[in-house]
């Protein structure tokens, strides 16, 4: 079998995803995920309903989160990380990738 065989059409985009996404501190998408099992959480922006609900489920599911040894990680479509932190903290989302 040859390597484009194999290869999954996806792969690419979810590739330079895991390079390319970093949180406040630095770290990529694809360093945290290789470390430990983790959620990723996709959101528009902070503020919107959708935001606001999804951030309340997560903070409620968290010791079952906890409980399986996940980590979090919010991806939103903002520049920076700062109105996503603030509103995950208004749910006491603590140790949360932003």
């Amino acid at each position: 079998m040859t390597e484009n065989a194999t290869k999954d059409p996806v792969s690419p985009s979810l590739d330079t995803a895991l390079d390319s996404l970093h949180d406040d501190t630095g770290r990529s998408l694809r360093q945290i995920t290789d470390e430990q099992p983790t959620l990723v959480v996709l959101l528009r922006h902070a503020g919107c309903t959708f935001c606001r609900q999804t951030l309340s489920d997560l903070a409620a599911a968290r010791p079952a989160i906890a409980a399986r040894n996940l980590s979090i990680v919010v991806v939103g479509l903002t520049q920076s990380t700062k109105p996503m932190r603030l509103l995950g903290d208004r749910y006491a989302l603590t140790g949360v990738f932003w």
